[in-house]
């Protein structure tokens, strides 16, 4: 009888020890990287670049469907302006077009002021080839001109190594930027300028 207690207290210790035996693992951390907004496709430039040109903007979810809250103006084109479908963001749209040569028009709204004159103005430049200028150079080439009953900054840039030219006015007004751009041929562009600004003139917010 004693040898059984013996034994059996021998074997509750063996399987006790057993039991406490613990083994560790090592696990790596899963490392998380930050992913960026998905931009959203379309009119989404600052002057709606289209698919293919440089200095393009993509407009950040949500901000499409803030920009449809903004009524559009009433506009009054030139005749010869054949009007174009709108985009997610365009309020306007339209096409000139003269023998070979074609520009753009666009009318664009965003809310707030998507980075500043300074910051939009470098994104057209760089649509013809332009380098990009600091602000007091830009204070020198932004001019007063009326949109509507309101004033605006309008600005002429054409690359003659390109041939391409920007002529194009800022807004703002009500939370909110207004962009006015034509591009295309220099030739063309420049020809429209009196139309543009009357365009720009005739405007009804």
């Amino acid at each position: 009888m004693k040898a059984f207690l013996i034994a059996t207290s021998a074997l509750l210790i063996s399987g006790c020890k057993d039991q406490e035996t613990v083994t560790t693992y090592t696990i790596q951390k899963e490392e998380r990287k930050a992913v960026p907004p998905t931009p959203v496709a379309g009119d989404a430039a600052a002057g709606a670049a289209q698919p293919g040109d440089g200095g393009t903007m993509n407009a950040l979810p949500g901000m499409v469907e803030q920009s449809q809250q903004f009524g559009a103006p009433t506009f009054t084109a030139p005749e010869h302006w054949q009007a174009q479908p709108l985009g997610n963001m365009r309020k306007g749209s339209w096409q000139i077009a003269q023998d070979d040569l074609t520009a753009d028009m666009s009318v664009l709204v965003f809310p707030g002021d998507v980075g500043g004159d300074l910051a939009n103005i470098n994104r057209w430049r760089q649509q013809v080839g332009l380098p990009a200028i600091d602000a007091a150079t830009l204070a020198k080439e932004l001019t007063a001109i009326p949109v509507g009953a309101y004033e605006g900054q309008f600005i002429t840039l054409i690359n003659p190594d390109t041939g391409q030219g920007i002529i194009g006015a800022i807004l703002a007004k009500d939370g909110a930027t207004w962009f006015f751009k034509m591009i295309g041929p220099a030739p063309l562009v420049i020809q429209e300028m009196t139309a543009f600004k009357q365009f720009l003139a005739a405007t009804e917010f």
